[in-house]
């Protein structure tokens, strides 16, 4: 019997709400290098929004955008579902696919979402209208998501951090050490109402995502999450990455496949995965497989920790030839590396497992 996986055809809220921050227009300069190029248009363009083509800031010009339907935004999160949660450049940088990693987080509640901007677009209208549109004096989107978390506190709502102490938490992913191909920019908080239901209770995420140009502005209008069934304390966790390769068939000790033993067993060839991971998000991919096949380890670590250098560049891999990279902290004193050097397969645009010659893939780190 043949079972059929029906094709899907529209995304699910939390899709739709996140991919339409990734192309949301965060603005553009007519001295942005090129007149395009910014993370907002690249990303229209690579899912064939704005015919094709990155936008130009020049109004009517290659490109020139407008609002994506409701179709588009299906078409957009599906095919960014469909795309790898990770990668890695041909520089060596490896990097988080930041849809998966949001979608694995959050929920969207279109209603939810809706108490936030409605309160937002009065709050503005009347800034406005008391000091004029242009004035410097109306309230930035970090001024309005403080000053409507100390609204919910003022009606009673108890609010928590992730911290238990009673804070909102902010955050900016450009401030340290990231792996996500987005800039981040987020306000984490607890909602306890006691019994009042203006937001349910629940932990919340206040999101922006920011649209290329100086990380300083050029972030998207907020929008209000739920965590999805994940605890808070995940929002934080985008400096580790995993990289891994498919594997290759081997046997132990380096017997045949097929040959049959003194009790009369087939040797089976079985699957190795070499996996790397930088747990400790400071940037560098430490080996961390230890497959073992009947209790005997097949590719047992050699000369302690080994670390992944994705370089092809010639100084950097006679670097790590002659003596790896240091560790730091985290080992133990006086411990060095031994350098895994992973090739780039200029044909297929794929770096290469050392062991192997498999491709190496990314992940992140999966919650929920």
């Amino acid at each position: 019997m043949t079972v059929e996986t029906a094709t899907r055809t529209h995304a699910d809220p939390t899709e739709r709400a996140i991919a339409s921050m990734l192309v949301e227009d965060t603005g553009s300069h007519f001295l942005d290098s090129g007149m395009y190029g910014r993370a907002w248009q690249m990303t229209r363009a690579a899912y064939g929004l704005d015919a094709g083509l990155p936008n130009s800031a020049w109004d009517g010009g290659p490109g020139s955008h407008k609002q994506p339907t409701p179709d588009d935004l299906d078409r957009v999160a599906l095919a960014m579902e469909a795309a790898p949660y990770g990668s890695i450049d041909s520089w060596g940088c490896v990097y988080i696919d930041t849809f998966h990693w949001l979608v694995d987080r959050l929920d969207y509640d279109p209603k939810i979402d809706a108490k936030w901007r409605r309160w937002s677009n009065l709050e503005d209208a009347a800034m406005k209208a008391r000091y004029g549109a242009y004035s410097d004096k109306r309230h930035s989107w970090m001024e309005q998501i403080e000053i409507f978390v100390d609204l919910l506190k003022a009606h009673g709502a108890k609010i928590g951090g992730l911290y238990g102490d009673g804070e909102p938490n902010w955050c900016n992913t450009y401030n340290g050490e990231c792996e996500l191909d987005r800039t981040l920019q987020f306000m984490v908080f607890e909602v306890e109402n006691h019994g009042r239901e203006y937001l349910p209770d629940g932990e919340y995420v206040m999101l922006q995502v920011h649209g290329g140009a100086d990380v300083r502005g050029g972030y998207t209008a907020p929008k209000l999450f739920r965590m999805g069934g994940s605890d808070s304390s995940d929002m934080f966790d985008f400096d580790r990455v995993d990289v891994w390769c498919s594997g290759a068939e081997m046997t132990p000790d380096g017997s045949i496949p097929g040959q049959v033993t003194m009790d009369a067993e087939i040797i089976e060839p079985i699957a190795i995965n070499h996996s790397w991971d930088n747990q400790y998000g400071d940037g560098r991919l430490r080996r961390m497989d230890d497959e073992r096949y009947y209790g005997q380890t097949i590719i047992p670590p050699q000369d302690g920790v080994e670390v992944l250098c994705l370089s092809d560049r010639e100084e950097d891999i006679e670097r790590w030839r002659e003596n790896g990279a240091a560790l730091d902290y985290y080992s133990p004193p006086k411990s060095y590396a031994k350098a895994n050097i992973a090739m780039y397969d200029d044909e297929h645009k794929v770096w290469l497992c050392p062991f192997d010659g498999s491709p190496l893939q990314v992940s992140g780190n999966m919650v929920g």
